[in-house]
């Protein structure tokens, strides 16, 4: 019971992520996004080693911890339809369900367009681009 109540927690707190950070893009940058929590987590370094402890790591998904990001505070509403794709992106990641992989395996880190890329945007550490989405492999782990 604790554990599937802990997966319940974790993967609510994903698809928020998910949500306030790539809720308009395609299903596969909001998987994209959901697997760099997950690779952080395989890999834990500094990051934390839960999807709790991964995402709310201060100034590591801003929408979740910088007061200054318009999203901290938002929400979904009932009836929005972007909430579906979200929590599939989370479950998928959050169990890794083999029906849908992400593109870039490896990418533990990405930034928007909207912004100007951060120092750790190096291109040797450039996996791809999902419409407005830029991921990387911060790390260098490979998943091997």
């Amino acid at each position: 019971m604790i554990e599937s109540l802990n997966a319940a927690l974790e993967i609510s707190l994903l698809t928020i992520m998910i949500w306030r950070e790539a809720r308009s893009e395609s299903f596969d940058a909001k998987l994209q996004v959901a697997w760099t929590v997950r690779n952080r987590v395989e890999h834990p370094k500094w990051w934390g080693k839960t999807f709790s402890e991964v995402i709310t790591k201060r100034l590591q998904y801003s929408s979740m911890t910088y007061a200054k990001d318009l999203q901290l505070i938002l929400y979904p509403i009932v009836g929005d339809s972007k909430v579906s794709e979200c929590l599939n992106a989370a479950y998928m990641a959050y169990q890794r369900v083999a029906t849908k992989k992400p593109i870039y395996p490896t990418a533990d880190s990405y930034f928007d367009d909207s912004i100007e890329p951060p120092a750790w945007a190096t291109i040797d550490k450039f996996c791809g681009k999902i419409g407005r989405l830029n991921f990387y492999n911060v790390d260098g782990d490979t998943g091997d």
